[in-house]
């Protein structure tokens, strides 16, 4: 189960954690798996990220990071969701559009 509150000022510890939370949970092997991120936009501007972990057999399990929400909702490969991650600090919207 990954924890309650997270914080990372960093995309690419963020990114991290959100591929790891996935494949921990799936029981993936991160080396092994393919992995698909998409920036989220509303018209022009970009509110969060998109992760999908593709693994065997078709199976692909979600995280959508919520920059206005400040939380990480994760889904596994049977479209349940599986945990909130509300994060106390999280990096610059203006870092993915750099």
């Amino acid at each position: 189960m990954p924890p309650v509150v997270f914080t990372s000022t960093s995309l690419t510890e963020l990114d991290r954690f959100m591929a790891q939370t996935l494949c921990s949970h799936e029981r993936l092997d991160i080396q092994q798996v393919q992995i698909r991120r998409t920036f989220m936009r509303q018209g022009s501007q970009i509110i969060g990220l998109s992760m999908r972990v593709e693994g065997p057999r078709l199976m692909r399990s979600h995280a959508i990071w919520a920059e206005r929400e400040n939380r990480i909702l994760f889904y596994d490969s049977a479209g349940h969701r599986f945990a909130i991650v509300k994060l106390s600090e999280s990096p610059e919207i203006s870092q993915i559009a750099a």
